[in-house]
């Protein structure tokens, strides 16, 4: 693939040929690679696309990771569009930092104008535009209004390996979804909709949380007027979290499609809401890879807990017998050497060359704990030794402890009191 890089100044200039869209991302990533090698010297970058034909999620999310690595070196990032909807809808679904700054004409980009073309907006009235939204975000829609109303706006975050939508309508319609890939778990906030797959109809309004279909399979839906709060979550992550017989077992699946009890659901609303407002709403806590890897696996915990699955949770003969002291000593080593980094209660397991229910077992047997509560043990005694070397003015309680992967302050200290009989910010003053 071809690409034409350009210096102005201190802009450094690629033209984006017509086929960069997903056509060819390992070409798109390949030029954008080979792009940062030249940031070091520049004060921007201008992405020319007005070549391209369709700007898909896939590509906007390409842009703004490579825009990310460009704010972390001082260097703005600016894209050039045709004018039209339906590109800059998807680059603002991509990037709610505002990252990228959007414009008309690459001359406007290389000045780095106050007023980009055009202002940025997730509302969307046109359906051919709505339709092309809703395919990037997640499979190939076909969308029928009924009626002359049309409306539509979208927001949506990825928080390591899930993502956190909103999506609300302004219209009745009909829709014939192709099979999705992953696992669309929704919360309807108001509005009515109704999902069906084989000739089964389920029926669902304000406060339900449900799974419309089953990654594999297609499905219908009719929709009135609705506003969900929809989670986005990979197979894989699941399996990551619910993986105990490594390769004894077969595929874990959701085989349910509601929450199996109030409660669940309850939990589920509750689960997705603090990592809407507690984490999403704190950029100093979001930026550690520690909080954001904790909120995936929360969030894929809490779908298990909330919908009936095929993940097995009771120890067998064989957990029984390796939950042991040795066990336990290993696991204990690798979480206390590898505290500082991302890691789960199956990479714990694994260490110790056992399952996750025999790990669990052994923590359960010989310390009445769990390994992700003794690790969260093991990171709290490294806040407390921070926040005793750090400098008052110069540190926060809320960024040391978002270090260790602890993301709600509030909750954090209460945790810290309890264990420490003092406030992280007594720790901090008096250090």
């Amino acid at each position: 693939m071809a690409h034409l890089p350009s210096r102005t100044g201190r802009s450094l200039v690629l033209t984006l040929p017509p086929d960069v869209g997903d056509s060819d991302q390992a070409g798109l990533h390949r030029m954008l690679a080979d792009a940062r090698g030249l940031l070091t010297a520049r004060t921007s970058v201008v992405l020319d696309a007005r070549a391209v034909g369709v700007v898909s999620a896939r590509m906007a999310r390409t842009v703004v990771a490579f825009a990310e690595v460009g704010v972390a070196r001082g260097i703005r990032c600016a894209v050039v569009l045709q004018p039209g909807a339906a590109a800059r809808v998807a680059l603002d679904l991509a990037d709610p930092k505002t990252l990228v700054a959007v414009y008309g004409r690459v001359e406007e980009a290389i000045g780095g104008s106050e007023a980009p073309a055009e202002a940025p907006s997730a509302d969307i009235v046109d359906p051919e535009v709505a339709e092309q939204v809703l395919s990037d975000s997640y499979a190939t829609v076909r969308i029928r209004a009924r009626g002359a109303r049309c409306g539509m706006w979208m927001t949506s975050v990825p928080v390591g390996g899930v993502r956190l939508d909103g999506v609300g309508f302004r219209m009745g319609f009909d829709a014939e979804v192709a099979p999705l890939g992953k696992y669309v778990f929704s919360e309807l906030e108001s509005g009515r909709v109704a999902c069906g797959a084989g000739g089964a109809w389920r029926r669902y309004g304000a406060g339900d949380v449900f799974l419309p279909a089953q990654p594999d399979l297609p499905y219908r839906a009719a929709v009135d007027d609705g506003v969900f709060r929809v989670a986005v979550i990979e197979p894989a992550t699941l399996e990551h979290v619910a993986r105990t017989e490594s390769d004894r077992s077969g595929p874990i699946r959701v085989t349910g499609h509601e929450a199996v009890s109030a409660a669940a659901a309850a939990y589920w609303r509750s689960t997705c809401r603090h990592l809407r407002d507690d984490l999403l709403a704190n950029p100093e806590v979001l930026a550690h890879p520690l909080v954001v890897g904790n909120a995936a696996r929360l969030l894929a915990a809490a779908a298990l807990a909330t919908f009936a699955n095929t993940a097995r949770t009771d120890p067998t003969i064989e957990d029984r017998h390796d939950a042991t002291p040795r066990t336990l000593r290993t696991a204990i080593a690798y979480i206390e050497a590898h505290a500082d980094q991302d890691i789960s209660v199956a990479d714990i397991a694994c260490s110790a060359w056992v399952t996750v229910r025999a790990v669990q077992l052994a923590f359960r047997r010989h310390l009445d704990t769990t390994p992700m509560a003794y690790l969260r043990r093991v990171r709290l005694d490294h806040v407390r030794a921070e926040l005793r070397a750090a400098v008052p003015g110069q540190e926060t309680v809320t960024g040391i402890a978002a270090r260790w992967g602890f993301s709600r302050p509030g909750a954090f200290a209460a945790y810290y009191r309890e264990v420490f009989d003092e406030l992280p910010s007594h720790t901090l003053r008096n250090n």
